[in-house]
């Protein structure tokens, strides 16, 4: 789990010359970080113009192959991990059932969000709304006129130029303005910040058993006094050599974790296997709501894409990729250690090579929190930014020659060391890595991947009520579906909350 981040905005002064405006486009989005992570089509390299950073394609932008690659990655993460032990909970063939209609469902919101982004298109004539850099981390920075010399937005052109990407947030603003922008940033958030919980519970389980002289609760402050000083590094760039040796270790792990199952633990009698077990789907759907958080980056992929009219094949070939993976996982999972499935799976393995995958993924999934923290750093440092009450300082911009406000270092730092604290003292309290998982997708995934495409969908892809009527039988078909799968993520949130916190 990754997302969209903007940098902090110029802001020119007066001097002795005329003053002039100067406007910069401030973009680095999780698409371009997973794009120099897994590219294979070309890497996007990131050019960093004093606290700004603009996105050049290298190599004409990302080819079918490298943009399924970068989808399949988008979704195949930590999630995967805690799948075996929602399957032991919900029964195998329920747990099947149930993966299949949500991968048809998050297949169908993406298709509904490429519509909004069309729609956009089509009402503004190739623009998209104007957005504020303090209310949304994934606008285009402007300068205080908003505008360029020729009276045009830096928005105006986010369609024509493939560096700028449009996001989640931005249909989010076209469809219900601030609120819906608003609505899109705490999800997006919310989620990261529960993948930070679930990456130091999972550290804390793993070490604890690897080193059980050392509490777990004692691992989970020496894993945040870690994050405390990893938090700190300022550009996200520092950190893509770690997090491309992190994304090459995990898939590795999971593979032996594979072989090493069939070799050595396959597989438990038949008879302690579950298939049907409908009082544990809620948790279920929990844990595969979390799983299928790559909705959020369909966009900024698609934006890389060399010819984006494959992309809706893409799409198809990266959803049944991840839904193979997902249930070939889960089940074999389950069926190399049946009811005594942990919900952290590596905890069951045993020898030197479970001591190796539980190191090796602990570590990886602790380093891959600083990239996941992120865009939640960069979000609230913005709406600082924007603050006037709060303390900044004046730099000159080696580039421009221009001032630009920057907020003070110590505030800077605080907002990291607080956030640290905060996911640290939930991952302490929480003890299952599989509820921490399941909650989070319950509570905010859901609404990323599943309610608000189709709450967007509604707004901006309906026909005209002049033409049609509220309650004719074309409107009545046009929202019927959407409506339908509102209703079934906001029931099914509630549902596995509630399970998720009973167990």
């Amino acid at each position: 789990s990754s997302f969209e981040m903007s940098a902090t905005h110029h802001r020119p002064t007066t001097t002795a010359a005329p003053q002039t405006t100067t406007t910069a486009a401030s973009r680095f989005d999780d698409s371009d970080h997973r794009g120099l992570l897994a590219s294979s089509s070309g890497v996007l390299a990131s050019e960093e113009v004093g606290d700004v950073e603009i996105i050049k394609d290298s190599s004409q932008q990302a080819s079918f192959f490298g943009a399924t690659v970068n989808l399949f990655k988008a979704f195949v993460g930590a999630g995967i991990l805690a799948l075996p032990n929602a399957f032991m909970k919900g029964g195998v063939v329920t747990s099947s059932i149930l993966l299949l209609v949500i991968s048809v469902t998050a297949y169908h919101c993406i298709v509904t969000l490429l519509k909004c982004v069309a729609a956009m298109r089509d009402r503004a004539g190739h623009n998209v709304p104007t957005q504020s850099p303090r209310d949304d981390y994934h606008a285009t920075v402007r300068t205080d006129e908003d505008s360029s010399s020729d009276g045009e937005t830096e928005t105006d052109d986010m369609f024509k130029d493939s560096r700028r990407r449009i996001s989640l947030g931005a249909v989010g603003y076209a469809a219900y303005g601030v609120t819906g922008r608003r609505v899109s940033n705490f999800s997006l958030c919310a989620t990261q910040l529960g993948a930070c919980v679930a990456y130091t519970s999972f550290f804390a389980e793993n070490f604890h058993v690897v080193f059980p002289a050392v509490s777990r609760v004692s691992w989970v402050v020496i894993a945040s006094i870690i994050l405390c000083f990893a938090t700190q590094v300022r550009h996200i760039k520092y950190v893509a050599p770690v997090s491309l040796v992190g994304v090459i270790v995990f898939f590795v792990s999971l593979f032996v974790f594979w072989i090493a199952g069939f070799s050595d633990y396959c597989c438990v009698p038949s008879d302690e296997v579950s298939l049907v077990d409908w009082g544990g789907l809620g948790f279920v759907f929990g844990s595969l709501a979390f799983a299928m958080e790559g909705v959020a980056l369909v966009l900024p992929i698609q934006s890389s894409m060399r010819d984006k009219s494959k992309f809706p094949r893409v799409v198809q070939v990266s959803i049944v990729l991840v839904t193979v993976c997902y249930l070939v996982f889960a089940v074999s999972g389950y069926m190399f250690f049946g009811p005594d499935t942990d919900s952290v799976i590596t905890i069951n393995t045993h020898g030197s090579v479970g001591v190796a995958l539980q190191l090796s993924l602990s570590i990886v999934l602790l380093s891959t929190y600083v990239v996941q923290i992120f865009p939640v750093i960069l979000l609230i440092e913005s709406t600082l930014h924007g603050s006037p009450w709060m303390p900044h300082d004046f730099i000159t911009d080696t580039i421009t020659g221009t001032y630009r406000k920057q907020l003070k270092s110590h505030v800077r730092t605080s907002v990291r060391l607080a956030l640290v604290l905060l996911t640290g003292l939930v991952a302490g309290g929480m003890h299952n890595f599989g509820t921490i998982v399941s909650i989070t997708g319950s509570l905010t995934t859901s609404m990323l991947a599943f309610i608000l495409p189709q709450a967007f969908y509604l707004k901006l892809c309906a026909p005209p009520l002049g033409v049609t009527g509220m309650f004719s039988r074309s409107m009545i078909r046009f929202a019927a579906l959407p409506v339908t799968i509102i209703v079934f993520g906001l029931i099914a949130s509630v549902i596995g909350l509630y399970f998720s916190v009973a167990g």
